[in-house]
């Protein structure tokens, strides 16, 4: 089996096993990484998305299997880790992002053009992965906000517009997302240090 899955393995948690099951179901030889295993996603996609018969247990298998493999894959090539919570699997992506790839995978077979939704799911990745998706634009301004307004305070654990800080404080970043809408970064900016300047302590 492919080397550079054993190498992610820390940080692909449980998506390993179910990719290396994947592999084993629809691939054969060793298992490309980056683009190579990309096209290959993409392939499969296309082809899974034009099968009548599968059964439903097929349509899990796959979405799960497919679904690991992308977040590694991602997590390879971006810089990122698996994050789990409640159950639900995704992606922590660069500093800031955050990324499904189920519902990448799901959205990519039931649209018109499986590979051309793929792509445009995995572009949406790579944007999160620079701080400048809808997610990781949010997370990078209160990164910021808090750097500036609570020196010393750091984020130690995040799930999507949620994070945790160093002193156990548990910040919802959703609001800074629904008042910035499609606004700039500094727009962003500006909201998240709002909410930063709530947070300063005592002794800061």
């Amino acid at each position: 089996m492919a080397d550079w899955l054993d190498a992610i393995r820390e940080r692909g948690g449980p998506f390993v096993e179910a990719a290396r099951a994947f592999w084993a179901w629809r691939g054969e030889g060793e298992l490309p990484r980056g683009e190579e295993a990309i096209a290959f996603l993409a392939d499969q996609v296309d082809l899974f998305a034009h099968e009548t018969d599968a059964a439903d247990e097929d349509d899990d298998r796959f979405l799960e299997g497919a679904g690991a493999l992308l977040g590694l894959v991602l997590a390879d090539v971006l810089g990122g880790r698996h994050v789990v919570r409640e159950r639900a699997h995704r992606v922590l992506l660069g500093d800031h992002g955050f990324f499904d790839p189920f519902a990448a995978i799901d959205d990519a077979l039931d649209a018109d053009e499986p590979c051309d939704a793929l792509a445009e799911r995995i572009r949406q990745a790579e944007a999160e992965a620079r701080g400048e998706g809808p997610v990781g634009r949010v997370v990078r301004g209160f990164a910021l906000a808090l750097a500036d307004e609570v020196p010393g305070a750091r984020i130690l654990e995040r799930f999507g517009y949620e994070v945790t800080l160093d002193d156990g404080a548990i910040v919802d970043l959703q609001r800074v997302a629904e008042a910035t809408g499609d606004q700039g970064f500094d727009a962003v900016h500006q909201a998240a240090a709002k909410m930063a300047r709530m947070l300063r302590r005592e002794d800061a």
